[in-house]
């Protein structure tokens, strides 16, 4: 990854690996119009090159209503399939829920019937034609601002269509903690809660409260870093 330009007004990224270019490129289109990642300017398939604006700024996440700015920009991704135009919606179809609850779970699902629970509750928020898209890489220096204030994250290369935003919820509340905000873990999952409805979501609290923790069975995972409190 390389600045250009003094001051850096550009970023140059390249990818040593095909399917990590793949999805930043999948990432930059499906939310081009969510103001979530900086401007996708140029890219190259041959060389697995990217052209992306430059975000000057870290944002400081130890403050709270910066942190519920990250929690709304998260939000605002994991809605973002109910905003695509019908070319998109069509092209999209294999990955929708109601697709994909027709299929056997994934291999690296540990609970399938637990999978099939947490895909059924995403459902009955966002729709039987959500994409469930989510896995974003939120570590706090990935959080940052354009020249106008805008946050931005800068890394979409770990975006995935199957994942649901349920992790990036858990990442999070570990996040908070990390960068010491001063924001309980309930206060998180009511906030992202909040901001997803604003976008259009019917998530109830008791319906993420329990979908976060049959992620937890589905997947192995140990600690919901006190989501499910």
């Amino acid at each position: 990854m390389f600045a250009i330009g003094d001051p850096p007004a550009q970023i140059l990224k390249r990818h040593a690996d095909l399917d990590a270019y793949n999805a930043e490129v999948v990432a930059y289109h499906l939310l081009s119009e969510r103001a979530v990642l900086p401007d996708l300017l140029d890219l190259c398939d041959d060389s697995r090159t990217l052209v992306t604006g430059y975000l000057p700024q870290q944002a400081d996440l130890s403050v709270p209503a910066v942190f519920d700015e990250l929690l709304e920009l998260v939000a605002r991704a994991h809605t973002a399939p109910a905003t695509w135009p019908a070319e998109v919606t069509d092209l999209m179809q294999p990955y929708t829920l109601r697709t994909v609850l027709t299929g056997p779970a994934p291999e690296w699902i540990a609970d399938a019937a637990a999978w099939r629970a947490v895909l059924e509750l995403t459902a009955d928020a966002h729709g039987p034609g959500h994409v469930p898209l989510g896995g974003f890489d939120l570590a706090p220096r990935h959080a940052r601002r354009d020249t106008s204030g805008t946050m931005m994250i800068i890394d979409g290369e770990t975006m995935r269509l199957d994942w649901t935003g349920l992790p990036d919820v858990i990442t999070l509340a570990y996040v908070a903690a990390e960068v010491s905000a001063p924001l309980t873990p309930r206060q998180i999952r009511r906030a992202y809660l909040q901001h997803t409805r604003d976008h259009g979501a019917q998530w109830s609290d008791a319906g993420l409260t329990r979908a976060l923790t049959l992620w937890a069975r589905a997947t192995g995972l140990h600690s919901l870093h006190g989501l499910a409190d």
